[in-house]
């Protein structure tokens, strides 16, 4: 996250800044929702800003609660999907205000959407009034209209606001949420002696050179508990398939009639559930150990722009605090799925 910009004699860089945060960053080291802690963590940073003379302001999205893109391919009309999402860049910035106004700085939410029931409706001129006023002004609803980010939101308030700079917040929460999402992709491929498309569906194919998961090649499905059926889309890539199956760490052994593949999934002996329980540690130790090496790079990040003279050691300190945090709140997922996982193994 951007901290308190400021130049190496103590006084600010900027004006006037507008701050974008990701809707991902609010959810620190949960699924999905709001971290109290996180939140307060940003408005603790924010206000370093504010302290400083900065005229604040602040565009906030939704993504922690809802992606307009995701409900789409749920079946959802677009606009309709995108107006939902809005509504929740409404709770994350009246999150944001409480915690903001917690620190005693005097705090305006001003939405694109109509809802004066809580929030004021945007007009630039009030909230030019409120920044020159030393309010922090947070923009909901990102523009209004639909097909539209709120980073797009983020440039155009920056230009409407007069910012002397746009910051983009955005964690790397991509890249902590990728590591523990790839993580649970790996153990969905374990196999527990049910027949189930996710064993498979990720299993790494060459198709015409590229390394492609399964699923994106092929429909795959499950029509009992003892065998999976693969029906590729191209049938030039059935050996290719099949090959791939067989060198996978599962020890699979499919049939190919020409048409489709099939998958045998026989129960599992015991000797096979004690090395599924072995791989299925290995995995959880690989994927705390990547964890590890983002907070590594966070740390080599903060460390150069502390002597950089960009953040404070004060703010250092606190950036390492937090990214401790998220990693112990990643760390434990992996262990509380990875127990899980083991005692659906070594059910019988």
């Amino acid at each position: 996250m951007a901290d308190s910009p400021s130049t190496s004699k103590g006084h600010p860089a900027f004006r006037r800044a507008l701050l974008k945060i990701s809707g991902e960053s609010l959810r620190g080291s949960t699924k999905s929702g709001i971290d109290q802690d996180t939140v307060r963590y940003i408005a603790g940073q924010i206000g370093d800003a504010h302290k400083l003379g900065v005229e604040m302001a602040v565009v906030i999205g939704g993504g922690n609660i809802w992606r307009g893109e995701e409900a789409e391919q749920w079946g959802m009309e677009r606009a309709t999907a995108d107006y939902a999402g809005m509504l929740a860049t409404v709770i994350n910035a009246l999150s944001l205000q409480v915690a903001l106004e917690d620190t005693g700085i005097d705090t305006r939410t001003q939405s694109a959407l109509q809802m004066q029931a809580i929030a004021e409706p945007y007009i630039r001129r009030r909230a030019i009034r409120h920044l020159e006023k030393g309010r922090v002004v947070i923009f909901a609803g990102g523009t209004g209209n639909p097909y539209m980010s709120t980073d797009t939101a983020s440039a155009l308030r920056a230009l409407e606001m007069g910012a002397d700079v746009l910051l983009m917040a955005k964690y790397k929460i991509p890249e902590w949420t990728g590591r523990l999402d790839a993580f649970r992709r790996d153990l969905n491929q374990l196999r527990t002696g049910r027949a189930t498309p996710s064993l498979i569906e990720n299993v790494s194919v060459d198709y015409y050179g590229s390394a492609t998961p399964l699923k994106q090649i092929a429909s795959i499905s499950a029509p009992d508990a003892r065998a999976i059926l693969v029906q590729p889309w191209d049938k030039g890539s059935l050996r290719e398939i099949e090959r791939s199956l067989q060198r996978s760490e599962m020890g699979f052994n499919p049939s190919n009639d020409g048409s489709m593949i099939t998958v045998p999934i026989p129960p599992l002996t015991n000797d096979r559930r004690q090395e599924m329980v072995k791989l299925l540690r290995r995995k959880a130790e690989d994927g705390k150990v990547s964890l590890r090496n983002v907070r590594r790079d966070g740390l080599d990040a903060l460390r150069k722009m502390e002597k950089d003279k960009v953040i404070s050691q004060d703010e250092n300190r606190r950036a390492q605090d937090q990214l401790q945090k998220v990693t112990d709140g990643h760390t434990k997922q992996i262990e509380e799925t990875s127990s899980a996982k083991e005692t659906e193994i070594l059910q019988v």
